[in-house]
């Protein structure tokens, strides 16, 4: 099988997160296998393809979900589609985080920055969608500017029956829910957590640098079991036009995952 032939997703249902951002949901014309953290390229014929991460949990084979942001002449277009219309598709791509089973006894704390909860919610779902139940604490910090950054709000009150969710805005005064007030790195002076947490992380580049250094002092958790999503470095999505390399290694060809280990000895990588 030629994996670079696209076939034809078409649009089941769209859903509005932000004024600028929204979540479709597919349905392939074939199975596709894939895993948590990879990511797949969606496109319309004749305006082109970009690369999308899959936050949609892995049981049916059969349909994704991928979240859009209006950005430029693609989106703009894939804003102007509606249920019953197709895309083309193609992937997965990359490699994806660890199976569930390598955090059942492992204290784990994800966190998602801005549109890097995308990331963080497909794990999420995942989780639920086995009832993924942890012998250990399970934290997720997610930080935004304000309340109507936030995406999956609707989702916040499933996450919190299970999972200990906590949110932070550098904005409260819309705020839906109860939320701290300032950025992300914050919340580890605010939550009290165990050492050696598995941590998975997902955020704007400067995000890493902030909490790695949080990360290092207080929680002392090994580079191997810290990983990392580096998906907004991506543009071809399968290793052509060489714009998401650092150092030796392809982001869509050897992630979109590292661990730290991986990343901390390349210059330029976070």
């Amino acid at each position: 099988m030629n994996e670079y032939k696209p076939f034809w997703a078409k649009i089941k249902k769209i859903k509005n997160e932000t004024d600028d951002i929204r979540l479709f949901v597919l349905k392939l014309d074939k199975k596709v296998d894939f895993n948590v953290g990879q990511f797949c390229l969606v496109g319309i014929p004749g305006f082109g393809e970009a690369p999308f991460d899959i936050c949609s949990p892995t049981k049916n084979k059969k349909q994704i979900e991928i979240v859009v942001r209006c950005a430029g002449m693609l989106t703009q277009k894939m804003f102007e589609f509606r249920v019953g219309d197709n895309f083309t598709f193609r992937g997965p791509y990359g490699n994806g985080f660890p199976s569930l089973k390598s955090f059942e006894n492992r204290n784990l704390l994800m966190l998602g920055g801005g549109t890097g909860i995308i990331v963080i919610r497909g794990l999420i779902q995942e989780m639920l969608d086995v009832d993924f139940q942890s012998k250990k604490s399970v934290h997720i910090f997610y930080g935004a500017k304000d309340w109507d950054c936030m995406l999956f709000r609707d989702e916040f009150k499933e996450w919190k029956k299970k999972y200990n969710l906590h949110l932070i805005l550098e904005d409260t005064r819309n705020a839906k829910m109860s939320c701290g007030k300032g950025i992300i790195t914050h919340l580890f002076d605010a939550v009290k957590l165990t050492e050696n947490p598995k941590i998975i992380m997902c955020g704007p580049p400067v995000m890493y640098k902030f909490c790695m250094q949080k990360i290092v002092k207080k929680l002392k958790t090994p580079p191997e079991n810290i990983f990392i999503s580096l998906e907004r470095r991506m543009h071809c999505g399968v290793g052509t036009c060489q714009h998401c390399a650092i150092g030796e290694k392809y982001v869509c060809k050897d992630g979109t995952v590292f661990t730290y280990k991986e990343l901390k000895e390349i210059p330029g990588a976070l």
